[in-house]
C-alpha cells in the first residue's frame, strides 16, 4: 500500500498508464552483476492479484534468468566492446545503491 502523498501521486500517474500492480524479481550475477525485472498489469491490487503472481513466479524467474544471460551475451560481445561507456567508480557506487534500494535522500 501507498502511504505518503507523493506514493499515492505515483500510483496514480502508474494507473493513468493502465499499470495498476505488479512484481519486481532481482538478480544477482556471479561476478557482482545486479539488476531488477518488473513485470506490471491492469489487475487491481489483492487477492487475484496475488494468486496470479504466485501461480506465475517459477515461469517469470525463468524469464528473468534468460533475460540476464541474454543480456550478458549481448554486451561481451565483441561488436559491443567498444562501444560500451566507461563506468567510474563513484557511479558504479551510485548504481549498487540503487539495486539495493537507497535513493539519494537516504544516502545523504
Amino acid at each position: 500500500m501507498f502511504f505518503s502523498k507523493s506514493q499515492k501521486g505515483m500510483y496514480e500517474e502508474a494507473c493513468s498508464y493502465g499499470i495498476r500492480s505488479g512484481l519486481t524479481l532481482p538478480f544477482h550475477g556471479a561476478n557482482g552483476e545486479l539488476g531488477i525485472l518488473c513485470f506490471v498489469n491492469d489487475l487491481q491490487p489483492g487477492a487475484r492479484f496475488r494468486n496470479e503472481a504466485l501461480r506465475n513466479i517459477p515461469a517469470l524467474s525463468l524469464l528473468r534468468d534468460f533475460a540476464f544471460e541474454a543480456s550478458l551475451k549481448f554486451a561481451r560481445s565483441s561488436s559491443l566492446a567498444g562501444m560500451l561507456p566507461a563506468v567510474t567508480h563513484r557511479e558504479l557506487e551510485c548504481l549498487k545503491w540503487s539495486a539495493s534500494g537507497r535513493s539519494f535522500w537516504r544516502s545523504v
